[in-house]
């Protein structure tokens, strides 16, 4: 079992005060000793700061250092991570959003493999929950780490079918790749993953949990109003795929997932003309004309 290498769990948040305490226990609570804690906020307008540096005042000496980063503004998912990045000092980094849940040998298991096997990026197993219970395990694509950087490459430009919250980066890694693309503030994660596959960074899986990942209730992530199409969301998936995804998946014929796409862009796009309303006439009537 390894235990030389520092890691830093960098945890991201935004208006997280309800959760955040869970998610800072579960990093406390990791079997694997050498942790260094790194907080990265988004400019919560909520009470998760003084929470957190309430417990890190109580919990702070488990670690090997603790260190905060707090954003005047709200400036999105990317720039928020890569913030927190700056302040991380391990050789391997776990990012974590602040309503999620790392299971106890979490950091061990993934660094175990790593270390073993030399690997700069893993991805593993992991179980949603909400307010309710346990909602069921996540899909993982066990075929997808049998293929070569190449493969997934074409794979992952068809659809992105990784667990985001999963992911074990040695830190060089994503230095390398310069961390996250900033241009797409609600896409942290694909637009780099692209970019390391298209740079020949082959991605490895752990067929272990080791996050229990909180669904429709992330504070982070989800919309939280009564629009059908999340509108800043959309908007920079679909400027991602012209920008970024068009032309590869034109060169690599991914022909079926490309008209997929644009079926999908120009049904959401109507939907907003019409309103954008969850439960409203036109976007039932649009719904079944597209998908059924």
């Amino acid at each position: 079992m390894a235990q030389q290498e520092l890691v830093s769990v960098l945890v991201i948040s935004y208006n997280s005060e309800r959760y955040i305490i869970e998610t800072l226990d579960s990093i406390k609570n990791q079997t694997y000793e050498r942790i260094q804690l790194v907080l990265s906020d988004d400019g919560s307008r909520d009470q998760t700061m003084k929470i957190a540096e309430e417990w890190i005042q109580k919990n702070g000496k488990r670690f090997e250092s603790v260190k905060t980063h707090i954003n005047e503004v709200n400036r999105g998912i990317p720039n928020n991570a890569n913030q927190g990045l700056l302040l991380c000092e391990g050789s391997y980094i776990k990012l974590i959003a602040a309503d999620d849940i790392l299971r106890e040998e979490c950091i061990q298991k993934n660094l175990d493999i790593c270390e073993k096997n030399h690997w700069d990026i893993v991805f593993s197993r992991m179980e949603a929950f909400n307010s309710k219970g346990v909602v069921g395990e996540m899909p993982f694509p066990l075929d997808f780490f049998e293929l070569s950087a190449g493969e997934q490459y074409q794979r992952l430009l068809n659809d992105n079918i990784l667990n985001a919250p999963t992911a074990f980066y040695k830190k060089k890694l994503i230095m390398d790749m310069e961390g996250f693309d900033e241009n797409y503030i609600y896409m942290e994660d694909y637009p780099m993953w692209l970019k390391m596959l298209r740079n020949g960074v082959k991605f490895y899986g752990l067929n272990e949990i080791t996050v229990n990942y909180r669904r429709n209730e992330s504070s982070v992530t989800s919309n939280q109003n009564d629009k059908f199409v999340s509108v800043g969301y959309f908007k920079t998936c679909k400027r991602f795929f012209y920008q970024k995804k068009f032309g590869p998946m034109i060169a690599n014929r991914c022909y079926r997932s490309l008209m997929s796409n644009l079926k999908e862009f120009l049904y959401k796009d109507l939907i907003i003309i019409f309103g954008n309303k969850k439960d409203s006439r036109a976007t039932v009537k649009l719904t079944k004309l597209f998908y059924h």
